[in-house]
């Protein structure tokens, strides 16, 4: 005996419920060299750091200039 109810033909739907799994094939990237990869990530790192720092000092010179006023 299943679990399933008996469903009738005209209230079924035409798309699966669960469609089979798809096969994919990841494509192969170039591999990096790990010195390569440190100073890209390094690179990153610094920028985001320059970026953060920057954008917290405008902040900080804002409030200043609108506290005077």
């Amino acid at each position: 005996m299943t679990h399933k109810p008996h469903v009738p033909a005209g209230s079924q739907s035409p798309y699966p419920l669960h469609p089979a799994p798809m096969q994919q094939t990841l494509p192969r990237s170039v591999p990096v060299s790990p010195p390569e990869e440190r100073q890209a990530r390094a690179l990153a790192t610094h920028s985001t750091g320059w970026t953060i720092g920057v954008g917290l000092a405008v902040i900080a010179l804002s409030f200043l200039f609108l506290r005077r006023r």
